[in-house]
């Protein structure tokens, strides 16, 4: 039966159609509702629970909203249908007969992974016990009801599908494990949980094994939970990165101290010959190049290109692990460093690098100022880079700073030029004099071996340009 209603309109009245709502359509408004009772009333009167209502079938919805009675009032229906079906067909029909408790809505979502989803742990008990498959994938994303729970980080129940025997190595279209998920979620309760039902602690996704998506993700108690459990340490991916390059890469220091301290391979490179070591050098990550020093790595190992870490610090500016370099006694000019220390240098000045000069002029009594691009500008217009260079004795000054006469044509900076005149003026100390011998007889490696002269602190900071003029 239709029932009108009349619409006003400025124009004139239209008439508008109403339908009732089918025995379906009530059907699914008294599960949302939750309404136990009409959800009988209509099941009497034989409502047709294969309706499908925007791809939701009866029993995933009532899944999905979690309603146990109604959801056992449908599945107790759909079994006696079920029944009376199989009485009905043949012998060949029967062997490819699918449960209807697998039935797939159009997500392909079985009952039991809607019930998983929205952690409604009774309802799950009750679908396993009627009989559900407990692996049964999504047809899509081949998910299974415990990948699903892990996702949505109900625990309760991915204890009770482990506890009834789920197959905790199952993975997805994309090969992601309910392990890797659990990591992905960030939840280590659940790690643990998973590691001790037995699943596989190298196996994560196609891309990443677990202890990689760990040090990426900065969990420490989930990277000792894996290597407590035996994993592989040095895994890599397709382009050769281990779990100790990557927590490099992100400055995870906690995590590389702790993988260190594990004995991993501080040494393996990437495909391109970048270890760990040259990745931190390069993001300025100075704890964590300390921890690699301190573990082992080794400071000769070239990248692709030929460049060492010390001199991948130097071209990205980071003065701070440049000078952890120096303090350790490595010599830009020697081997490992010494083949193309020059162009090294030379980018520095070109890219305008005035930290990593100032370490450099501190450090390297014997540093080689040849005519590249940019070094007269970079002095002349930086009095405090000015006054250091002809403090440090560093014999390869540039002859326009040396020249008086040449001052007024290329220092342009007018404090820079004054300091400038006011020098060549004035004779050095007998105090700066004995600084520059002690420097040049150190040579590049001031800033190491200074600390083991028998000299006071303030001495030691006088020589290391720290205080200039030693007041």
């Amino acid at each position: 039966m239709e029932c009108t209603v009349l619409v006003e309109t400025t124009k004139r009245q239209k008439k508008k159609v109403i339908t009732p709502n089918t025995p379906e359509q009530d059907l699914y408004l008294a599960i949302e509702r939750g309404d136990l009772h009409d959800v009988q009333v209509l099941l009497e009167r034989g409502v047709d629970l294969s309706y499908r209502l925007e791809g939701w079938s009866p029993l995933t919805v009532a899944c999905e909203y979690g309603h146990e009675e109604i959801v056992d009032a449908i599945v107790n229906q759909l079994k006696n249908d079920e029944q009376n079906n199989k009485r009905k067909q043949r012998v060949s029909d029967r062997l490819n007969y699918v449960s209807v408790l697998e039935t797939l809505n159009d997500n392909g979502d079985t009952p039991l992974i809607c019930a998983a989803r929205a952690g409604h742990l009774d309802i799950c008990s009750l679908l396993l016990e009627s009989g559900a498959y407990i692996n049964q994938t999504n047809q899509h994303v081949r998910q299974t009801p415990l990948l699903v729970a892990v996702e949505h980080g109900h625990m309760d129940v991915v204890d009770f599908l482990l506890d009834c025997g789920a197959d905790v190595q199952l993975t997805d279209n994309i090969h992601i494990t309910p392990l890797y998920a659990a990591i992905k979620a960030r939840n280590p309760p659940m790690v643990q949980r998973l590691i001790q039902a037995g699943c596989d602690v190298n196996l994560g996704s196609q891309d990443h094994a677990p202890l990689f998506l760990a040090a990426r993700l900065k969990l420490l108690s989930v990277v000792q939970m894996l290597i407590k459990a035996g994993c592989n340490k040095n895994i890599t991916i397709k382009y050769d990165v281990t779990p100790l390059y990557e927590a490099t890469f992100r400055g995870h220091s906690d995590i590389v101290e702790f993988l260190v301290n594990e004995e991993c391979d501080v040494n393996k490179t990437d495909m391109y010959g970048v270890s760990p070591l040259h990745i931190a050098s390069m993001y300025g990550h100075l704890n964590c190049v300390i921890l690699l020093i301190l573990g082992g790595a080794d400071m000769r190992l070239r990248m692709q290109h030929g460049q060492t870490a010390l001199q991948v610090a130097m071209e990205m500016n980071h003065a701070d692990v440049v000078e952890y370099f120096l303090c350790r006694g490595e010599d830009i000019l020697s081997k490992p460093h010494g083949s193309n220390s020059l162009k090294i240098i030379a980018t520095v000045f070109e890219k305008g690098h005035k930290e990593t000069v100032e370490v450099l002029l501190r450090g390297c009594a014997n540093l080689v100022l040849l005519h590249y691009p940019r070094v007269t500008e970079m002095f002349c217009n930086n009095k405090h880079l000015l006054e250091m260079l002809f403090m440090s004795g560093i014999q390869t000054i540039p002859g326009v700073l040396t020249v008086p006469k040449l001052h007024p044509k290329y220092v342009c900076n007018p404090v820079a030029a004054k300091w400038l005149d006011e020098y060549h003026k004035k004779p050095r100390s007998l105090k700066a004099l004995c600084r520059i011998r002690v420097r040049r007889c150190l040579g590049n490696k001031v800033l190491c071996l200074s600390k083991g002269l028998p000299l006071p602190a303030v001495v030691k900071d006088y020589i290391c340009l720290g205080d200039m003029y030693g007041e």
